[in-house]
């Protein structure tokens, strides 16, 4: 079974965006009984929503339920976007497959997969 996108439904924002923010991937597995995201680099470790509002001069969202950082990106005509929908040759039986995929978030590791990229509803998202 595939690895698809954490958030495969939320990959391209339907708002009037002037800044996009492309990561790579968020795996849908569970991540070693981790808390999982609740939405793009919303885990408790990243930093991404503490230093994200301070650039347009806002205060930190790190802590902030998902409903409110939806409001403040579509507010401030944010995107956020991965570059890859799935892994299609990762098996969740697969112990080395889920360590890979779910521990260290290491980019690198992704060279070894077969991955569906998402670059033609980027480009369809820059385009408009």
């Amino acid at each position: 079974m595939p690895c698809p996108h954490r958030f495969i439904n939320l990959l391209i924002p339907n708002w009037e965006i002037e800044h996009l923010f492309i990561g790579t991937f968020n795996p849908s597995w569970n991540q070693n009984n981790a808390v999982q995201a609740d939405y793009f680099y919303g885990r408790i470790r990243n930093n991404f929503w503490c230093i994200l509002p301070k650039i347009f001069g806002g205060d930190s969202l790190k802590y902030e339920v998902l409903n409110t950082k939806l409001t403040y990106i579509q507010t401030n005509r944010i995107g956020i976007t991965d570059l890859i929908i799935n892994i299609m040759n990762a098996e969740i039986e697969n112990l080395n497959d889920v360590n890979n995929l779910t521990t260290g978030f290491s980019d690198n590791v992704l060279n070894q997969y077969q991955l569906e990229f998402n670059t033609t509803h980027i480009k369809s998202l820059i385009l408009k």
